[in-house]
């Protein structure tokens, strides 16, 4: 569901997503405002700037302390400084909350100091740098097309399907594609994945001009289906296809 505000005579979208992320054997928790990869980014805003705040004894046992200083930072920012809140992240040793400004002026170091006067036994870092295309959102943050279909699985479980958890169900899922020179090995790939191959049509899509219908029948639950959803995924980057969406009936 996307919420909108009113931000400095601008209209700003809120979509934010949960998604966690494995990198050389370490996790991170990442909380990210989607809309901006999902509609525009804001071209005036070229300054990206990380807040770190460094896990010791108080925050590892009070998360409710950082998620305070996160809504307070988003808070002054925002509303005194015109700077946009676009994602968090945790790892083992770190939180961090990223923001968009339209410049690097001292204020920014100022305003910060002041919001983190209160919680003056926290040791933090502020980093700031030009970033005017919004490569470090757009490249580098963004999560995967599987972490954010594990994100949208988890949604759509819980707020549409939660009654049918644990049942033996048959599962619909949709591929679109546009080229069918590939679609005979495509086809035979699917059957290796127990897939089973339902309808084929033509719709009004004009980079993916045609689609398919598969099912496969399986034991309804959140693992079954990101497992589904991820050998769906691989097999349709390989041949260049897009993966869809899944629904019951």
């Amino acid at each position: 569901m996307f919420f909108k505000k009113i931000f400095k005579k601008r209209e700003i979208i809120d979509d934010w997503i949960y998604f966690s992320r494995e990198k050389k054997d370490k996790k991170s928790f990442l909380k990210l405002n989607y809309a901006f990869f999902t509609f525009w980014a804001l071209k005036n805003y070229k300054y990206f700037l990380e807040i770190s705040l460094f896990l010791d004894d108080i925050l590892e046992k009070n998360h409710d302390i950082f998620y305070e200083i996160e809504d307070r930072l988003s808070e002054v920012l925002e509303e005194d400084l015109w700077i946009v809140f676009v994602w968090t992240k945790k790892t083992d040793k770190k939180y961090f909350c990223y923001f968009y400004s339209k410049n690097n002026k001292s204020i920014i170091w100022e305003t910060i100091n002041k919001v983190m006067q209160p919680y003056r036994d926290l040791y933090f870092s502020v980093y700031i740098k030009k970033d005017k295309s919004w490569y470090i959102y757009f490249k580098d943050l963004i999560p995967s097309n599987f972490e954010y279909q594990k994100y949208q699985n988890e949604n759509k479980i819980w707020d549409l399907y939660k009654d049918y958890l644990g049942k033996q169900l048959k599962v619909y899922y949709f591929i679109s594609y546009k080229n069918k020179k590939v679609l005979d090995y495509f086809k035979s790939d699917l059957k290796d994945l127990w897939f089973e191959l339902l309808m084929e049509w033509a719709w009004k899509r004009k980079n993916y001009p045609y689609a398919l219908k598969i099912s496969k029948k399986q034991d309804f639950n959140l693992e079954t289906i990101n497992n589904s959803a991820y050998d769906l995924i691989k097999l349709t980057e390989k041949y260049n296809f897009k993966y869809e969406w899944w629904v019951l009936k």
